[in-house]
């Protein structure tokens, strides 16, 4: 659980960078490199799977749950 909330604060601070960048050039050093893109990449699909993931387990449970013994 620690290393979620690790990875969920990482994520939202260089989403925020993200989000502040005000001109195509600081928003070009987010890529500039290739351990920048790396990182702006993953960024972006950590960003994408906190929101898909825990939706996507409650669908699952949801459907699942007449399944499920008690």
């Amino acid at each position: 659980m620690e290393s979620y909330f690790d990875l969920v604060i990482c994520t939202m601070i260089n989403v925020l960078a993200l989000i502040q960048a005000k001109d195509s050039d600081d928003f070009n050093s987010f890529f500039g490199t290739s351990w920048d893109a790396a990182c702006s990449t993953l960024v972006i699909i950590y960003s994408l799977l906190f929101m898909i993931y825990p939706l996507w387990g409650a669908i699952k449970i949801s459907l699942n749950q007449g399944k499920l013994e008690t």
